[in-house]
Order: C-alpha cells, then sequence, then structure tokens
C-alpha cells in the first residue's frame, strides 16, 4: 500500500509548467509525464521513490474539506498528490524533496491550500505567505520534517 500526501488548492493557480518546472529545478526530469483524465502524473518512483499527480478536483459537494483550520468549508479546484513507494529506503531525502516542492510552489503561487496525510491536516498554507502547521499527529517533530521547517515563518494552531 501506498502513502499519500496530498495538497488541496483553493484555485487553479498551480499549472502544468510550474510543477514540471520546479521537478526540473531539483535536477529530475519530465520525460515519463503520463497524461490523465484531469490532469498528469510524473513518475519519479526510480530518481525519488514517489509520483506526483495534479488533477483538476470533482465538482461540488465533492471537492469540500471539512477543516480545523477555518470557521467554514474550504473549498478546492485542484489536487496535487505524492504517492511513496514504501520500498524507497532513502526516506529523508524522499521528504525533503517533498516539502521542498510544496513550500517552493506554495511561495510562488500565493494561494490558499491544506497539506493532508490519510485525512490528518498537516498545514495550511495561506496567500499571504502565512503557513499554520497541525502537529497533533507530532509529525512536525520528526527529525526529517523538523529540520525542513525550521528557519520558515510558521505558527501552530491550538488543537485543544
Amino acid at each position: 500500500m501506498a502513502i499519500e500526501y496530498v495538497l488541496l488548492l483553493k484555485e487553479n493557480g498551480l499549472s502544468v509548467e510550474d510543477l514540471t518546472k520546479k521537478v526540473a529545478s531539483l535536477g529530475y526530469c519530465c520525460d515519463r509525464l503520463e497524461k490523465l483524465d484531469k490532469g498528469i502524473g510524473i513518475s519519479l518512483q526510480e530518481e525519488i521513490g514517489f509520483s506526483i499527480f495534479l488533477v483538476d478536483s470533482p465538482r461540488f459537494p465533492y471537492n469540500r474539506w471539512e477543516t480545523i483550520f477555518l470557521s467554514n468549508d474550504f473549498t478546492f479546484q485542484k489536487v496535487l498528490r505524492f504517492r511513496f513507494n514504501k520500498d524507497y529506503d532513502d526516506y529523508r531525502r524522499r521528504y525533503i524533496e517533498m516539502l521542498e516542492t510544496i513550500f517552493d510552489l506554495m511561495d510562488e503561487i500565493k494561494q490558499d491550500a491544506i497539506l493532508v496525510r490519510d485525512e490528518v491536516e498537516l498545514c495550511y498554507f495561506r496567500k499571504d505567505n502565512q503557513i499554520i502547521l497541525n502537529n497533533e499527529s507530532g509529525i512536525w517533530d520528526k527529525e526529517c520534517f523538523r529540520d525542513f521547517i525550521q528557519n520558515k515563518n510558521i505558527r501552530y494552531i491550538d488543537t485543544k
């Protein structure tokens, strides 16, 4: 079974070009771009142990997320999904590459988004560049996550 991290994007601002440019800036080739029904997939399984999918979200009400970060439901237009291969050995590198991709893209496109894993909300990116973390699961205390966010302008949500 694969591990998935999903970024729910409020607007359609992230393009295939933005994503492939970011992936290329990390030193990976996007020559295995797969056209999907409502988006694209990029396989980096051999290089870094994950695949990336950028797809349009389903229509209302299926593009609604009840969130701890907002008083109202969050509606999203696009989904950026990272599907990890559990057998890839260098997990630290894989997580850092995913986090760098997400945080850099969010800094560039400046829109609201929520990062989710297994229906647990991990992070809320605001279009004004505020980053709010939910550490109820303790994920941001894990070494590779903690090291990555060390010099970021973040705050934590109080979930109690």
